[in-house]
């Protein structure tokens, strides 16, 4: 019987038409053959990194600069006297004043607004589905400056300072769930965990600026000594906002919602070649493979997609991969060492040692972006958690049954020093690209947004028991919290192993089709992604 399609010499896939191929191109491509054969060629100008992507890379590194900006300086606000003398409780004591946050106080101011992270993740499951991951990112700008310019207002009103925080934090959920969709949707495979791996980087570069800004600050009796550090975020959350529009939106959301002709011109801007050339016209029929592959698996579910049974593993690993790096000690080291070492005492100033520390986090993220590619993202979690299991074990039994001299304090802070540099270089370097590239094409963005929102809540929790498990008037666990991270790592790993594949290599539309051949995760590599992505081997062979 002959096929309709062929009889007016058009094939039609989902508003697609391979009888739109420029003429001069091939007219006779057979559907069939197009879908056994439908991912581009390794070789392909669209498999290339070109400048534009190399700048927004760099720019996803401005958004981890942005939410670690804000995070840590979270932390070191906690050790300044005029933050304290502002929003705290003061008492005077043989002529001396002193001026302190209670505990709660401290966990409410530190905590409490990682929950509206979580209600800005979710936000941009919307506003990235509706109006465009590049969109979602601009509108997380538009609450951080908001968020940050409400906060100058507040001395005095520890309440009206938190809400001005919640605020800021709706923004920097965007930016968390939506810069990192938006450049994995937008990168080549070759090159993709790299250039998003800029994100951890760029999070690290935010660590050193806030801590060194901090100690610049601290001596201030003003209260601009806690106000600088914020006003700095305006000018910066207004300029990558206005910055975004350099770049196309993502062309695979345009695929998705349809936008054919807006899709080709944004492959075309982002891989410097001819919209209507033949490379772009297979990545488009790609995607909308990829598309229907998962809308007829989910039986046209959208948003409950990512929940469905063949989909729920994806989620569940994007879950464990981003909850994982969050629960591993991460805010105990870099949020609150600083106070954590002032309680614990030996040391002139701890904001000096949160430096020290953060300085070795962001050695680790300038060798991650490599360490990403050169040996996979799968191997990158495994050694990573290995090391911070070492640490954290040895930083807790190094002072146990022993006087807590200086000897003892700087092998604690050495053996920390080293745990961020491990973390940056292996694990923050891979979970941010590889909890993203899990989800399906169809639902990377509502994937992603859940999976923060679920991330956030639980960073929510960390930063709220870790005041009381370091306060020597409630937990007074001293250097045994490495004790409790161990094992937290530990279980992380184990879970890891068995269902972590690696993605390294392959292209977006490969990974749906990995996840779709049922292949055990400890049964992939990197060598055999490679094999993949040159065309050697199918993602469904052994």
């Amino acid at each position: 019987m002959e096929d309709p399609n062929q009889q007016t010499g058009n094939t039609h896939h989902e508003g697609f038409e391979i009888g739109d191929i420029p003429q001069g191109e091939k007219h006779d491509i057979d559907h069939v053959e197009l879908v056994e054969n439908h991912h581009v060629a390794a070789g392909s100008p669209l498999h290339k990194t070109t400048w534009i992507i190399v700048v927004l890379g760099f720019y996803t590194g401005l958004a981890g600069f942005l939410v670690n900006f804000d995070l840590q300086y979270t932390g070191y606000v906690l050790v300044m006297q005029a933050f304290n003398r502002d929003f705290g409780h003061c008492v005077t004591e043989h002529g001396v004043e002193t001026c302190k946050l209670t505990a709660t106080e401290q966990s409410l101011s530190s905590s409490i607004y990682l929950l509206f992270m979580a209600v800005g993740a979710l936000m941009s499951g919307f506003t990235a589905n509706y109006l465009g991951t590049r969109s979602s990112v601009q509108f997380g700008c538009l609450w951080v400056i908001v968020g940050a310019a409400g906060m100058i207002g507040t001395t005095g009103n520890l309440v009206a300072y938190i809400a001005c925080k919640c605020i800021g934090a709706i923004g920097l959920g965007h930016l968390q769930s939506s810069s990192i969709t938006f450049a994995v949707e937008c990168s080549p495979p070759r090159t993709r965990g790299l250039l998003i791996t800029l994100f951890a980087t760029g999070s690290g570069v935010g660590s050193l600026v806030v801590g060194a800004v901090c100690y610049g600050t601290e001596k201030l009796t003003t209260s601009w000594s806690w106000k600088i550090p914020i006003l700095l975020q305006v000018p910066t959350g207004l300029g990558f906002g206005l910055a975004m529009f350099f770049f196309p939106e993502s062309p695979r959301w345009l695929v998705n919602k349809n936008k054919i002709p807006r899709a080709r011109k944004a492959f075309a801007a982002l891989y410097r070649v001819d919209p209507d050339s033949s490379e772009v016209t297979s990545q488009i029929l790609d995607v909308q493979l990829a598309i229907e592959e998962t809308q007829k698996m989910s039986a046209g579910r959208h948003w409950a997609t990512i929940f469905h049974r063949k989909f729920i593993r994806r989620t569940l690993t994007a879950l464990a991969i981003n909850v994982g790096a969050g629960l591993c000690g991460t805010f105990f080291i870099f949020t609150y060492a600083a106070i954590f070492f002032q309680q614990l005492g030996g040391f002139s100033n701890s904001i000096e040692i949160s430096i020290t520390i953060n300085g070795g986090l962001f050695v680790g993220l300038i060798c991650g972006p490599f360490l990403v590619e050169l040996i996979g993202r799968r191997m990158s979690m495994i050694i990573g958690y290995l090391g911070m299991m070492t640490c954290m074990l040895i930083f807790s039994a190094v002072s146990s049954g022993r006087s807590h001299g200086n000897n003892v304090r700087n092998t604690e802070v050495a053996f920390l020093v080293l745990f961020a540099y491990i973390y940056g270089a292996f694990t923050a370097s891979a979970h941010w690209v590889a909890s993203a590239e899990m989800h399906s094409v169809r639902d990377r963005a509502v994937g992603q947004a859940f999976v923060m929102v679920v991330t956030n809540i639980f960073i929510f929790a960390t930063n709220f028991w870790t005041p009381y498990m370091i306060n020597p008037q409630y937990g007074n666990m001293g250097t045994n919290v490495g004790y409790f991270y161990f094992g937290v790592e530990a279980v992380t790993l184990i879970i890891l192993w068995f269902i972590f594949p690696e993605t390294a290599c392959l292209t977006l539309e490969q990974i749906d089709d990995y996840f779709a051949s049922g292949r055990k995760p400890w049964k992939t590599s990197l060598k055999r992604n490679k094999k993949i992505a040159s065309g050697e081997i199918g993602p469904k062979d052994d």
